[in-house]
């Protein structure tokens, strides 16, 4: 779907989860000009991807438009430095060369990443466009969708860790001998409030939640928020992915109340978590980030 034309310099966006996979062409002023969503397939992943990315190529050639460079933001575990993805929610991937194809697809150089960091980077890229002095030294990102990660930001670089997977809050312990897994243990966040554990718990899509699920999620999320604010140092946390911005302002407030509720060290006193500010957007606004961070950093990814 074309949102506008441009004729200008742009970034060539993908973000894979295991609900949706979204391409799209974000220009330099962060305004996403073009997208195309399909839902997730069950099987040839990548033959359906490429058909997406194929249409964005063709329509920045028609109209002019000069990409820099590709970011993916992709659900984990992934290896970083092989450019390697085996998303929990999309089987037919392990292993998969994701950079590779894609490189070999686009003719651009590609940044991948977990789609929480990818968030975290769309969030730092607007405030740092309102106004540095928005920008915390430190600040975290929540996505809450099929799975649930995070991304962090500290000192104006990206929290890479060990082996490139830095952030996974969905696997924070939250209920003693809780739900199963995807990763194999119990009691895991991403095991309570992803959107398949709240379609497991009601039996309906996630959408469909009632309100006092939508609060109980909330609970829960700010009971892990405030266990790695405690950890990182943090004051400043927002908040995206279909479930977090479906379920809405209950769900924040939940979040908000539990936080400060387990947040007990005075540090603390001032833990915020609010909706990202892209909204729906936001994944695609972030992958873009993805590869503008790679060009201002070159040697961060």
């Amino acid at each position: 779907m074309s949102l506008s034309t441009a004729s200008s310099d742009a970034y060539l966006a993908v973000d894979i989860g295991g609900t949706k996979i979204s391409v799209g062409v974000v220009n330099t002023a962060r305004t996403v000009v073009y997208e195309s969503r399909i839902s997730t397939p069950t099987t040839q992943v990548w033959e359906s991807l490429a058909k997406q990315v194929s249409g964005a190529l063709a329509w920045t050639s028609a109209n002019n438009v000069r990409l820099l460079a590709c970011g993916v933001g992709c659900g984990g575990p992934m290896r970083v430095d092989e450019g390697v993805v085996s998303p929990l929610h999309i089987p037919e991937w392990r292993d998969f060369s994701l950079v590779s194809e894609m490189q070999e697809l686009v003719g651009l150089d590609v940044v991948l990443e977990n789609d929480a960091k990818a968030l975290v980077l769309a969030e730092h890229w607007s405030r740092r466009e309102k106004n540095m002095n928005t920008v915390p030294s430190i600040m975290m990102s929540v996505l809450v969708s099929t799975g649930v990660g995070a991304g962090i930001i500290a000192d104006e670089k990206l929290l890479m860790g060990r082996t490139g997977n830095a952030g996974h809050i969905g696997h924070v312990i939250v209920q003693e001998n809780g739900n199963k897994c995807a990763c194999g243990a119990r009691g895991c966040l991403e095991a309570h409030i992803s959107g398949p554990a709240i379609e497991r718990a009601i039996g309906a899509p996630a959408s469909k939640a009632n309100i006092q699920t939508r609060v109980a999620a909330g609970m829960l999320l700010g009971q892990a928020i405030a266990s790695v604010a405690a950890t990182m140092d943090l004051t400043d946390v927002t908040v995206g992915g279909s479930v977090a911005l479906g379920f809405g302002d209950e769900f924040f407030q939940a979040a908000q109340i539990s936080a400060r509720k387990h947040a007990g060290l005075s540090f603390l006193k001032d833990l915020t978590i609010s909706p990202v500010a892209d909204r729906s957007l936001a994944p695609l606004v972030g992958a873009a980030a993805l590869a503008k961070y790679s060009i201002e950093h070159a040697s961060c990814l």
